[in-house]
């Protein structure tokens, strides 16, 4: 495992006002509201434009999309790279954002724990940061500084980071996965880890999909939620406490719209009331407790 990792326990938090009024949806898990779509766009899907915002914020870093002025689809990034997650060729962090040299027509952007994912508007997707286990899906185990290709990913409609591991949504409903999955969290009946993006066996009819920190969720046209990975803490809401390696439903949840997957915090003691990210924020308030032993650095 290569590159370098900082203590969660000694930096500080800042948030600017200012970029309140400019923050309006997230792209990778919500459909565009209260738009028309354009000719041989799906319902709820049209081109960025130049007034569209969005963000996505990893375990130290941050990226913004929209909001350079001479090109909306160029994404900038900013805060810790010592994995190159932030994809402007370094590994130096930045205390302001920058913006991803060479990377244009993207529509959603997703940051995981070290690494970086980009959906372009032509459906392929693009990686770079940590890649020790292969959750840039290149084939490789090697970190990178720039975004590369997904090679063989084209059709993608959304993408979500965990971790340590990587989901796309494509058009046709079916979902792929890469990267870390000793806990079950690729879906695909292993607890192996894969470095090119495998699909999810008998998942079809997906809308949105959600990476936590070692489990995924997967929304259903019809409003079912299916999950797998990690369940230590029942995050995967099935009534019970095992980790599963293929999607399971979770029973009773049905009308759901959207999904949301959080990290696994270290906390002091239990509380419903989380002073970090719940572990599933979509459907339960689940208590956090300290780090499970069977996860990835």
């Amino acid at each position: 495992m290569s590159g370098k990792f900082p203590n969660p326990f000694s930096f500080k938090f800042f948030f600017h006002p200012t970029f309140l009024p400019r923050i309006l949806y997230e792209k990778t898990l919500y459909p565009i509201p209260n738009t028309v779509p354009a000719p041989g766009q799906p319902a709820g899907r049209r081109p960025l434009l130049a007034q569209d915002k969005a963000i996505s914020a990893g375990s130290f870093n941050s990226f913004f999309l929209g909001f350079d002025c001479t090109d909306p689809t160029r994404p900038s990034a900013t805060g810790f790279n010592g994995n190159g997650q932030l994809g402007d060729g370094t590994t130096t962090d930045k205390n302001s954002p920058v913006a991803v040299p060479g990377l244009t027509g993207v529509r959603a952007v997703a940051a995981g724990g070290y690494h970086s994912l980009f959906l372009k508007e032509d459906g392929t997707v693009w990686a770079t940061g940590f890649n020790g286990y292969g959750q840039l899906g290149d084939g490789t185990t090697t970190d990178k500084n720039s975004p590369v290709a997904v090679p063989g990913l084209t059709g993608v409609r959304a993408v979500a980071a965990g971790q340590n591991h990587s989901l796309f949504l494509k058009e046709d409903g079916t979902v792929w996965a890469t990267g870390f999955n000793g806990n079950g969290q690729l879906g695909d009946g292993t607890t192996t880890d894969k470095n090119s993006p495998v699909a999810v066996p008998g998942l079809t009819g997906v809308r949105a999909v959600a990476a936590g920190g070692y489990h995924s969720l997967f929304l259903k046209e019809d409003g079912t939620v299916w999950a797998t990975g990690i369940n230590v803490y029942g995050q995967l809401g099935d009534g019970t406490t095992t980790d599963k390696n293929s999607p399971v439903q979770v029973p009773g949840l049905t009308g759901v719209r959207a999904v949301a997957a959080g990290g696994i915090i270290p906390c002091s003691s239990k509380r419903t009331a989380p002073c970090g990210p719940p572990d599933s924020m979509a459907m339960v308030s689940w208590e956090t407790a300290p780090l499970p032993i069977r996860t990835a650095p």
